[in-house]
């Protein structure tokens, strides 16, 4: 015989299940290997052990360190590609510096250097 549960063991409804959808779409970011450090993208789900599935990718799960509503998030991350446009910017202009001081100092290997 199986055991019925009572109403008040039911399944809870989906705003007390602690769902994402109770405070709107969210944007996650997290630690990457390159500049500027952090990448992003917008929250499908956040399961138990922290792990947030991101819908620009695939909804492959990342561990976010910093989580903020879609519209916060939107605005970060148009912050963090104007700082990575303006550092592979400057990268360039270093780094042709970088290397008309070298062939400067070293014009022996000005004939052998590849362009």
């Amino acid at each position: 015989m199986t055991k019925r549960k009572a109403p008040e063991e039911a399944a809870a409804p989906p705003n007390q299940t602690g769902a994402k959808d109770t405070i709107g779409p969210l944007f996650a970011f997290w630690p990457y290997d390159q500049y500027p450090y952090f990448c992003c993208g917008e929250v499908t789900r956040i399961r138990d052990d922290g792990l947030a599935a991101i819908k620009e990718f695939g909804n492959a799960l990342f561990k976010p360190v910093l989580i903020l509503p879609l519209s916060a998030g939107r605005q970060l991350k148009e912050k963090l590609q104007f700082l990575e446009l303006t550092y592979r910017e400057e990268t360039v202009c270093l780094r042709k510096t970088a290397d008309e001081r070298l062939l400067n100092h070293v014009p022996e290997l000005a004939a052998t250097r590849k362009r």
